[in-house]
């Protein structure tokens, strides 16, 4: 974000920018949690400022500052994004882009094409630092989650396997179920995890790799998912049988192993 910020004002003021904090403002707005994120949000920026722009400028120069005709701006600017349904980012930019250039335009005359301008600037910079230098990658912590899951798991079977193994206490049953739950909570984290590592690979030129290690990695939760649903829904079964006293006369030990 330091780099980008420093390298958007120079192009800003190399381009004659009265007003070069719009660049490191749109790049600070920009930066998000991935590449992708970073580029969407940057392109809703750029898409909000020019349609705010569009919204004010035939009549801001007829207007004078106050609350009222602020108020009357922003709900006219404002009134097609949301009748649109426009993502809530663009619908933002919209009324900054308003309020900003209508306060601004009254002062100088070259805050409309530095505000165009000098936004593109911040977007385009901010994506290209992001691509190129130390771009995110959340694929260690998904195999991180998973490793952990897969751990949790298996010491679910070993503490059913004894539980089977030692007569069924119907209490110790409840606990085990306890555990599933717990459990299906930490799957739903991986999972999410792997959709986070998944966005962090997008646009990013160097994650051809990751991208082999992550489809590897969704192969090995996807054999723990069915692990996970075998577990629970046998530990259902013994328990039901063990609050009803019904267990079947079926050597313990096999089922154990």
């Amino acid at each position: 974000m330091s780099i980008a910020s420093g390298v958007s004002w120079e192009l800003a003021k190399m381009l004659v920018s009265k007003h070069p904090y719009l660049a490191p403002l749109t790049v600070i707005l920009s930066i998000q949690e991935t590449i992708q994120h970073s580029a969407v949000y940057a392109f809703y920026r750029i898409i909000g400022t020019l349609f705010g722009i569009a919204a004010t400028i035939f009549i801001i120069k007829h207007l004078e500052v106050n609350r009222w005709t602020i108020g009357l701006l922003l709900t006219m600017g404002m009134v097609l994004p949301v009748v649109l349904r426009l993502d809530k980012t663009i619908i933002h930019q919209i009324a900054l882009t308003i309020l900003l250039v209508f306060v601004f335009v009254h002062k100088t005359n070259y805050y409309v094409y530095d505000r165009i301008r000098d936004t593109i600037i911040g977007a385009l910079v901010a994506i290209m630092i992001h691509i190129i230098i130390v771009p995110p990658n959340y694929v260690k912590e998904a195999r991180r989650t998973l490793t952990q899951f897969g751990i949790d798991l298996g010491q679910l079977f070993k503490k059913a396997a004894y539980w089977v193994n030692n007569n069924c206490e119907f209490v110790e049953g409840e606990n085990l179920i306890d555990d599933t739950t717990n459990l299906l909570q930490e799957l739903h984290q991986v999972e999410k995890e792997f959709k986070k590592a998944e966005k962090s690979l997008r646009l990013n030129p160097f994650g051809r790799n990751k991208k082999q290690q992550l489809k590897q990695n969704e192969q090995f939760l996807f054999h723990l998912k069915h692990g996970y649903t075998y577990i629970s829904g046998v530990l259902t079964t013994f328990n039901d049988w063990s609050e009803t006293n019904s267990l079947p006369t079926v050597d313990p030990q096999k089922w154990a192993v």
